[in-house]
This record gives C-alpha cells, sequence and structure tokens, in this order.
C-alpha cells in the first residue's frame, strides 16, 4: 500500500489541494489491508454498468473541473443516456 500512498494523493486530487489533503488520503490508504483494497479494486474493474436509461427518478450530477477521477465528459456522457 505505500507505492499507491505516495503516488495517490498527489495524483487524484486537484489544483487547489494541500500537503494537509494530501497526508489525509495518504493515511487512509496506509490504513487498508492490502487485500481488501486489492478486492475492491476487481470489483470496480469487474463491475457491469447499470442501466442508465431506466432511471426515473430526478438526478443531481456534481462535477469539477479539478475531478480526476470522474472528469465532466465522462459524467455528462453518463447524464445524457
Amino acid at each position: 500500500m505505500e507505492s499507491m500512498a505516495d503516488k495517490i494523493p498527489k495524483a487524484a486530487t486537484g489544483r487547489k489541494s494541500t500537503p494537509t489533503h494530501h497526508a489525509f488520503i495518504r493515511s487512509l490508504l496506509l490504513a487498508q489491508e492490502t487485500e481488501g483494497y486489492v478486492s475492491l479494486c476487481k470489483v470496480i474493474s469487474d463491475a457491469q454498468p447499470p442501466n442508465y436509461e431506466s432511471i426515473t427518478c430526478p438526478v443531481l450530477v456534481l462535477a469539477g473541473s479539478d475531478d480526476l477521477t470522474a472528469q465532466i465528459a465522462s459524467v455528462m456522457q453518463i447524464f445524457n443516456r
């Protein structure tokens, strides 16, 4: 987990993030069991996209220009479906 904790805090945060933010994310990652983190990553990578077209309730989409994990273009593709 240490190699992930050394990279993710800076690579997955926006331009306004601070060293305190990075340290907090790093500590969260280091608190994870490696096997649990790997298992979660596998579940995410194996997941099938939901049937967005069947959603009938109102949806609020929150996205930001600095969001590196859910970029606005990708979020808008989901929203438009």
